[in-house]
């Protein structure tokens, strides 16, 4: 009879190894299911006594490519941008979580501004270097239907709206020091059905790990889908009234 093994304490081993520190690539904080997602990942890391390192980028696909080259470790993307890749992700190197883990279907929202009828819609912000933001919006409002897409890095497409510079735009919802409804904006639902269905494709939030280094793959094991959906609920609920960007969604 040979032994068995039931159990493997990852963090235990990494230290006996002395394998370096893990260095996570995440996207800017400020929307809940990121910021709840990226406390899950480095709380696990912790409760393991494994160190890391953590550095910000936008644009999924680009947080990908510089894990697959080796300059990090760990990137956290959504399962759009993991699709969208060029270059092959070895399935040992991706973990995806459920639907909507990345972009909450009622926190992936379109701004406007208040008293305006989205039949007047004419200018609609878009932001080519999201494959996400881009395959939305286009699906939402499609130029074939007369609309003008402009520009725009995502993160700022409520000022480029009170600006008037656009008449509306996709935005994931993040805090706000100063409600954007006093502000005079609105916020609302994707409403066609081919732009819901992309939300939902794509909604999951997805982590990849370096492939030049086969020791993480055992960090995507210790991920929890069920902790990080109940977390991400909790704190919907309890989210700071003065911090809400909008407190209705139509």
């Amino acid at each position: 009879m040979g032994r068995v093994i039931t159990h493997i304490d990852t963090g235990l081993c990494w230290n006996i190894a002395k394998l370096p520190a893990v260095q996570l690539l995440m996207p800017s904080s400020g929307s809940i299911e990121i910021d709840v997602l990226v406390e899950h990942v480095t709380g696990k890391l912790g409760a393991m006594n494994i160190p890391y390192f953590i550095s910000n980028a936008t644009g999924g696909e680009r947080r990908i490519a510089q894990v697959l080259k080796g300059d990090f470790d760990i990137a956290l993307t959504s399962m759009g941008a993991a699709r969208n890749m060029v270059e092959t992700i070895p399935d040992a190197c991706l973990r995806t979580m459920p639907p909507e883990t990345y972009y909450s279907s009622r926190r992936l929202i379109v701004v406007s501004r208040s008293g305006e009828a989205r039949d007047d819609w004419k200018t609609i912000a878009i932001d080519r270097n999201s494959s996400d933001h881009n395959d939305i919006t286009e699906a939402e409002f499609p130029s074939s239907e007369g609309y003008s897409h402009v520009e725009t890095d995502f993160r700022q497409v409520p000022s480029r709206i009170l600006r008037r510079e656009v008449d509306a735009g996709l935005w994931h919802l993040t805090s706000s020091p100063v409600p954007l409804e006093l502000a005079g904006l609105r916020a609302s639902m994707l409403q066609r059905e081919t732009a819901v269905e992309i939300h939902r494709n794509l909604s999951a939030a997805a982590f990849v790990v370096n492939p030049e280094r086969p020791e993480l793959v055992s960090l995507l094991a210790e991920l929890d889908d069920t902790l990080v959906m109940q977390a991400q609920l909790t704190a919907f609920h309890q989210e700071d009234p003065y911090l809400k960007a909008f407190e209705t969604i139509g």
